[in-house]
């Protein structure tokens, strides 16, 4: 809820994106940012059941945003991703890479949570679990620095002052990685 009135807020109450692009193109952003968010919480949860709850939340969220960042792909909503011959820049294709391969790490990291045997078991810090959850953060942040890097740098530009969400979610997913590596589990 948070994220999606922070996009609301940053993109149509101080930026140039109409209300009506709220069903898909804010929500796209919001699921993003919330998805990663909560990906990060699982990884550092201590309770199993919470570690599973926000997990599997944040899965769905990540699957929404795929699903609408489909929907949504064209020069008409991310010019910068486009050449004027039509084809992806290097770091629209780099970026979707990354997306993609997060995914299908974040998927690997569903079914070895589901495989686990003992519902109270602990993760244990060299763990499959572990290694794969680390993965899927890494490879977020390199999906949307690559997208979104050249305006973080520009903070006079940023509508309301507000950060770009994909530098929220760049920061994000380092905290939870620094997080994850100080923390005993």
């Amino acid at each position: 809820m948070v994220s999606a009135v922070y996009a609301l807020i940053r993109y149509t109450v101080f930026g140039s994106v109409s209300i009506t692009q709220i069903p898909m193109y804010l929500t796209n952003k919001s699921t993003a940012l919330s998805g990663l968010i909560l990906l990060g919480w699982s990884l550092n949860a201590r309770d199993v059941r919470r570690r599973r709850e926000f997990g599997i939340l944040g899965l769905n969220l990540i699957v929404i945003h795929v699903l609408l960042s489909v929907g949504l792909l064209s020069p008409a909503y991310f010019a910068k991703f486009f050449q004027p011959s039509g084809l992806m820049t290097w770091q629209a294709e780099a970026s979707l890479l990354a997306g993609v391969l997060s995914l299908v790490v974040l998927f690997w990291l569903f079914l070895a949570s589901r495989s686990q045997t003992k519902p109270d078991r602990t993760v244990q810090p060299g763990s499959l679990r572990v290694g794969l959850g680390r993965s899927v953060l890494l490879l977020a942040a390199a999906h949307v620095a690559l997208m979104g890097y050249v305006g973080w740098f520009t903070p006079g530009e940023w509508p309301g002052c507000l950060p770009p969400i994909t530098l929220l979610a760049f920061v994000s997913a380092l905290i939870f990685l620094v997080a994850r590596q100080s923390k005993p589990v």
